[in-house]
């Protein structure tokens, strides 16, 4: 059901993949990982070419894409790397072809792993364990010491996962699950000692031989 290329199997975006939501995933599109910002992949131009002034190891073995850079083709398109370049920070049409190209063939040749996401019921899961694991640390809110180095052991375990995951070009998510371990906790911290107050309270007041209403 999906196109593959040697061990390389790759499989189409659906509309909410990964962080996405409601994405236009039509055609077959697969998500992109460039090789880094604008003038990453090495380039010649025609100039250079007509001139002899290359080597020719630059394009022995190579996949060569032909293509224009030129402003007037208004061939350009915004990347992740645009808003952190000082210049250029447009990246023409036949680079992101070569991007894709050499995606597609460290993919085929060299096991590359492509991006994938977790599935919607396994982010769920994921979540929910954090406020989870939140809610039971909160409950131990007269314990400073315990409850603040349970934040930071939960907040490792976290934002690490994740991390390990992205080394295999996946994506988990980090921001919804430490919010909600981060606000589990401390709500439940604040309702287990107003309950321990409220407690106390009433047994001041009993110990006094007062109603309690």
């Amino acid at each position: 059901e999906y196109l593959a290329l040697n061990e390389a199997t790759f499989v189409p975006l659906n509309p909410h993949f990964g962080g996405y939501r409601h994405m236009d995933a039509a055609g077959y599109q697969i998500m992109l990982q460039y090789r880094g910002a604008d003038g990453t992949i090495p380039t010649i131009t025609i100039g250079e070419i007509l001139e002899g002034q290359f080597q020719a190891e630059m394009i022995r073995d190579r996949v060569i894409l032909i293509g224009t850079t030129a402003a007037s083709a208004k061939d350009f398109f915004l990347t992740p790397y645009s808003a952190t370049a000082e210049e250029d920070f447009l990246m023409s049409g036949v680079m992101l072809h070569a991007h894709a190209t050499s995606q597609i063939v460290a993919a085929a040749l060299d096991g590359q792993p492509l991006p994938w996401a977790v599935p919607e019921a396994v982010e769920l899961v994921w979540i929910m364990g954090g406020a989870t694991g939140g809610v039971l640390l909160g409950r131990q809110g007269k314990r400073l010491r315990v409850l603040g180095l349970g934040l930071v052991a939960g907040g490792v375990v976290l934002l690490g996962v994740p991390a390990a995951v992205a080394t295999q070009a996946g994506w988990l998510p980090v921001v919804p699950a430490v919010m909600a371990f981060a606000g589990s906790a401390i709500a439940a911290a604040l309702i287990q000692t107003y309950t321990a107050g409220e407690r106390a309270s009433v047994a001041s007041w009993a110990d006094a031989g007062l109603p309690r209403d």
